[in-house]
């Protein structure tokens, strides 16, 4: 097997994620082989790594991306807002309201963009609140923390974490990874 890292367009790319020996596994389609890869060889601090794989048994060229997030994260377009609620010492910014897109979503945070400019920092403290597109317009609200801010787009996460079992996000992420 000759594996090469390099880039590739997304829709190309079929996601994997780390066991948790952090073995990934690809199936060749063509001929059925299945490949066991130890991704932490591939490792990069907070990155996918995209790979261009050939099969050793037909030499057919599959391509896949290794994400090593703790967590599934779904793509989405869900409508919510975000309420400013502590931030940090020294700085008294509270109640701001800010109408919200959640971007994308997993059990330890959310991806989303402000419809309102909010006057917050990276480590300030939010309220969201936004419905899920399941069967029961689920409300999630939550407490998070602004760990990113690029322009409008905010990167989040939950505090606590939420419960990888019970909780309605993770029957959401479980079962509607499409």
């Amino acid at each position: 097997m000759r594996v090469n890292t390099g880039i590739m367009a997304k829709e190309d790319a079929k996601q994997l994620y780390p066991d948790k020996h952090g073995n990934v596994t690809l199936l060749c389609h063509e001929c059925g082989h299945i490949h066991r890869i130890d991704a932490a060889s591939y490792k990069a601090p907070g990155k996918s790594t995209q790979l261009s794989i050939t099969c050793d048994k037909c030499g057919h060229a599959l391509e896949a991306s290794i994400s090593f997030r703790k967590h599934f994260r779904k793509e989405t377009n869900l409508t919510g807002s975000c309420t400013t609620r502590f931030a940090q010492p020294n700085r008294t910014i509270s109640g701001e309201f800010s109408g919200i897109i959640v971007k994308n979503v997993s059990l330890s945070g959310i991806g989303f963009i402000v419809k309102s400019p909010l006057h917050v920092k990276e480590g300030d403290i939010l309220d969201v609140k936004f419905k899920l597109d399941d069967p029961k317009r689920t409300v999630i609200s939550k407490q998070v923390i602004v760990r990113r801010i690029i322009d409008n787009l905010f990167a989040a996460e939950f505090t606590p974490p939420m419960d990888p079992t019970g909780s309605p996000l993770a029957f959401y992420l479980r079962f509607r990874q499409d």
